[in-house]
């Protein structure tokens, strides 16, 4: 790994003795360096074994009569710990031989996560095209696993690379600009850590209400079969399994369609024996394959139930399988843990038997925990007050939970930073709101990640309201394209007063007729901008200001994607994200 050049001919030296000591130990050995001895505030022992191998415990002291030259120091707790033996260092003047094991990443690119996603392999499983679009980078299945595998690390140690150093990012690097990205402590190797099995098309019983995939036809149990993606994913696995490649605590998580009609379902399981594992499955068929690797400490079943009552449950899954389900997941439970989950979906599932219902289930199978979710095209707004409801019956039935959204704490901590200043009624909500269940969270020892959907419309009206400002009063303003989302901009300049031309639909005729009477032309069509605005530049010589603000109705941070995509930069430049 390129951050590990500098330790080439460095005194290494270990501080700390826990978990992560050991962690940071292997990862220097894996990558060829070797460490002289560990130091600790409150050495107990005199030394630590590992893999027959014995390393003096010594004293803090001891670094007083190393040569600072020669001298890196790795802290290997995390956290506070790490703050305080960081300082501590310091004030004994060896701040600048502390080594950090930080670098910008995501938790997929620091795990080397392989992901088998359909015809191509991500680390992630954003929407992606190729290496472009801000997606996830895929690549192709090469001509041989051994083809694949290597050409996907490398690519993984590329991204790595252009991340954490002052380097030309290649254009294909679609991780630059990732909200996901932030400082992880890299224990790596260049080997797998985990592995997702993902790939569609995949056969499945139901047909959830909720779900895009089984709708389609090419999708079907019978087209399934005339595919090898999963013969060649396995492969590529069994490859990885030959050349040591996968890290020992590799994590497999076996999810899309469903496990036990698989047609490669005896090779996909084959793959990860003797790993931990996940089985995303609905449980309609017990499957003693699938039961043996639950037995391995860390594996586990996944099933989305979704309902606590069998009409429900037939509404939301399509199948009337209810009762068969529930039998089966006794037999599961037998032998190791299961997960379930319960989508909320606002008038389907939401009634009083059906939360009573799954909160029966669980204690029939003697779990503790409900993962909580709800479906990422309902609005949050909905889903709300249900989610509460549930939770204070978890919280009755002394039984805990998880929420498991597609947004993460330091998106609502930054949503919190941007929007200091916004309506003070708005913001009084948005408080009460997220006390009120990070308080229930809190007794129950789980996290929640408050969707910012609910506050859309307050938000881009408040940031409409101060791009305006920037203007000088009477200034001409357009709306090039009009569709029902749009409605948020008319909106806006209605309730101040200001006059906005909206033209019909067609961009170019929006033009025509608004060119000798506009100054701004505004376009919410985020995913059409560049293209149009290039095209009304270089066809009609277009020569007013053209304003993206589609970030602002659709992205989690609405502000930046704004500054990052506007043509006109300089009106905003007191505003600094």
């Amino acid at each position: 790994m390129f951050m590990f050049d500098v330790l080439k001919d460095k005194k290494i030296v270990l501080f700390g003795t826990g978990e992560n000591s050991l962690k940071t130990l292997k990862c220097m050995v894996d990558n060829g360096l070797e460490v002289s001895y560990f130091i600790d505030n409150n050495p107990k022992v005199n030394k630590i074994e590992f893999k027959n191998h014995s390393y003096l415990l010594k004293s803090v002291e001891e670094l007083y009569i190393e040569d600072k030259a020669d001298l890196k120091i790795l802290i290997t707790p995390d956290g506070p710990l790490y703050k305080e033996i960081e300082a501590q260092l310091q004030i004994m003047g060896l701040g600048e031989c502390i080594f950090s094991m930080y670098i910008t990443a995501c938790e997929q690119l620091v795990q080397y996560t392989l992901g088998f996603y359909g015809g191509n392999i991500r680390p992630c499983c954003r929407s992606t095209n190729g290496f472009n679009n801000n997606g996830a980078p895929s690549l192709e299945y090469g001509d041989s696993p051994a083809e694949t595998a290597k050409t996907y690390i490398k690519k993984i140690e590329t991204i790595l690379y252009e991340l954490n150093n002052d380097v030309e990012i290649d254009a294909a690097n679609s991780c630059i600009n990732c909200v996901s990205l932030k400082k992880y402590k890299y224990y790596g190797s260049g080997k797998v850590s985990k592995i997702s099995y993902n790939q569609s098309p995949v056969p499945c019983q139901c047909k959830c209400i909720y779900c895009t995939v089984n709708k389609d036809p090419k999708n079907s149990y019978e087209n399934s079969k005339k595919h090898n993606l999963s013969k060649k994913s396995t492969e590529m696995v069994a490859y990885l399994r030959e050349k040591s490649l996968l890290e020992d605590y590799c994590f497999f998580s076996v999810c899309s369609g469903e496990i036990t009609i698989n047609p490669w379902k005896d090779l996909i399981i084959e793959s990860l024996y003797g790993y931990r594992a996940w089985f995303y499955t609905n449980a309609i068929i017990y499957d003693a394959q699938i039961a043996n690797s639950m037995k391995k400490d860390g594996s586990s079943i996944n099933v989305s139930i979704d309902s606590g009552t069998r009409e429900t449950f037939r509404f939301v899954k399509g199948v009337d399988m209810f009762h068969k389900v529930i039998e089966n997941l006794m037999k599961y439970r037998e032998s190791g843990d299961i997960v379930i989950k319960y989508n909320i979906l606002p008038g389907i599932n939401d009634r009083e038997e059906d939360f009573n219902g799954v909160i029966k289930i669980l204690n029939n199978l003697d779990l503790k925990n409900l993962w909580l979710s709800f479906e990422y095209k309902t609005p949050f707004r909905s889903s709300f007050f249900p989610l509460i409801t549930l939770i204070k019956k978890l919280h009755s039935a002394g039984l805990m939970f998880n929420i498991h959204t597609f947004y993460d704490n330091e998106k609502i901590k930054r949503f919190d930073e941007m929007y200091e200043s916004y309506e003070a009624e708005i913001k009084e909500e948005y408080e009460r709101s997220y006390n009120d269940i990070s308080r229930l969270c809190a007794e129950n020892r789980s996290e929640f990640e408050l969707d910012f959907q609910k506050y859309r419309k307050y938000i881009f009206s408040f940031e409409i309201k101060k791009l305006i400002n920037h203007f000088k009063i009477g200034t001409r303003f357009a709306l090039l394209g009009h569709t029902a989302k749009d409605r948020y901009v008319i909106d806006v300049f209605q309730e101040l007063g200001i006059s906005l031309e909206t033209p019909d639909s067609s961009y170019i005729e929006s033009y025509e007729k608004t060119k000798d009477t506009a100054d701004i032309f505004i376009m919410r069509n985020k995913e059409e901008f560049s293209s149009v605005e290039s095209y009304l530049r270089s066809k009609y010589g277009l020569s007013g200001r053209v304003l993206d603000i589609g970030g602002y109705c659709f992205s989690p941070e609405p502000t930046k994607v704004f500054l990052e995509r506007s043509i006109d930069k300089q009106f905003l430049t007191h505003r600094e994200i």
